[in-house]
């Protein structure tokens, strides 16, 4: 079972079947590239390419173990979609106090 959080504030409970699972998600959200964050009592789905981003460049990158690590940050600069505020809310409940990043576009939620 899915959970549709639409940016209207409507919410939509869809059975997804697991073989199709990403294609119909992203279908049911209108995204071409998903994106999972963890929230709590679940997982929320959403769009990656919600924002235009700018890329930053933090310097040089370093290793870290036997991994090199790129210092290279995706900066979300203007959003493509509209604010989801129910998204939003579920996302600040994780998220640093002081988080003002908001959530844009339909999501989907799924319980763990």
């Amino acid at each position: 079972m899915v959970t549709i959080l639409r940016t209207d504030g409507r919410e939509e409970i869809h059975e997804v079947p697991r073989k199709t699972f990403r294609d119909t998600v992203s279908t049911l959200i209108g995204a071409v590239h998903l994106e999972t964050l963890r929230v709590v009592n679940g997982f929320m789905i959403l769009d990656e390419d919600g924002y235009d981003v700018e890329l930053v460049d933090h310097g040089p990158g370093r290793f870290e173990g036997e991994e090199y690590v790129l210092r290279v940050e995706r900066r979300a600069v203007h959003a493509r979609k509209p604010v989801n505020a129910k998204a939003t809310a579920l996302y600040h409940e994780v998220c640093p106090p002081g988080t003002t990043h908001e959530i844009v576009g339909d999501v989907a939620f799924v319980k763990e």
